[in-house]
Formats: structure tokens, sequence, C-alpha cells
């Protein structure tokens, strides 16, 4: 049967020439014939969107599950004016009372570590901080940076070194200023 498939050719091919096949003769022994799957659906036309049965015969949908509480909170209740959530889930923060929720912590952070490590360490951290204020205050952090360093600052009061190490993942912006 793989004969057929088989054209003749050069009857005086090499040892390592490759078969010629006949995909003509392969096409007409097939199977059924198969819809192609390049047509699109139609939009609706009377402007509201219409339900397949077979979503409407199953359970009705839920809502997204109740929050979690063990999730880390960005900052005490109270000490934001927000009023509205974005869609990341975060609250909407006060740049100017934000910078400050930021650098306190770090800042009493690098005051604690000043009496067992380096002078040129600490003072290399504290030139740090310096730039994350001067960026910060000057508008040239995005927003996802600046609530991800207010999360670090959440993260980092009760100590939870792993949580920390999970966060690690911040944007090209941050890399003037965060130490690794």
């Amino acid at each position: 049967m793989a004969e057929l498939y088989v054209k003749p050719g050069n009857k005086e091919r090499g040892w390592n020439d490759p078969p010629q096949f006949s995909y003509g003769l392969q096409t007409q022994t097939g199977g059924p014939k198969r819809t192609p799957l390049t047509k699109r659906v139609a939009a609706p036309q009377d402007g509201s969107p219409r339900v397949a049965a077979s979503e409407t015969s199953g359970p009705p949908p839920m809502g997204p599950p109740p929050p979690s509480s063990n999730a880390p909170r960005l900052l005490p209740v109270g000490s934001s004016p927000a009023h509205s959530v974005e869609p990341m889930g975060f609250p909407a923060f006060e740049s100017e009372a934000l910078i400050e929720d930021v650098l306190r912590p770090l800042e009493q952070a690098l005051e604690d570590c000043r009496g067992h490590t380096r002078k040129q360490v600490c003072d290399d951290i504290g030139r740090r901080l310096a730039l994350l204020q001067e960026q910060w205050t000057g508008g040239k952090l995005s927003t996802p940076v600046k609530k991800r360093m207010a999360l670090l600052v959440q993260v980092l009061s009760p100590q939870s070194f792993q949580a920390i190490s999970g966060m690690q993942q911040m944007t090209s912006t941050a890399r003037s200023w965060l130490t690794t």
C-alpha cells in the first residue's frame, strides 16, 4: 500500500535521497471531510448579549471569593484617606502621606542596624533612601512601585522575612535605590 504513495522518480537516486510522496493520493482516500475552523461568529445585532443554553442550565454564577483573613493589609485602619479601591485591590493613597509611612520604618530599621553593621554599608543605604525619597517626590516612581514599597514596609514591620523575599519582583524603576 505504501508503494502507491511513492512517485516514480529518478531510478538512479543516491542511497540517502528521500522518497518523493504523492500527497494527492493520500487526501483522496481520507475519511470524512472536516469543516474548516476559519469561520467567525457574528455579533448580536439587538445589543443585548445572548446566553447559550449550556451556560444557563448549570448552577448560578457566584461572585468572587471572600477576602482571606490572613492576607496582608497595606495600612492600619484610619491612617489613609482612601475612599475608593483601584483595580489591583490596593486603596488609593495620598502621595505625601504614603512617602512618610514608607520612609519612617525604613529609616528606623537603618538606625537599628547601625550598631552592628559597617558604617560604609549604613551610609550607602542612607543614600539609597534619600534617592528613593527624591524620586518619589519628583514623580519618577510608578504607582505599582509605590504600592509595593508600602506593602514591603507593612510586611517588614512584623519581620516576616519569608514574605519579604517573595516580594523582590520590583520593576526596573526601583533598580537605582533598591539594594540586592
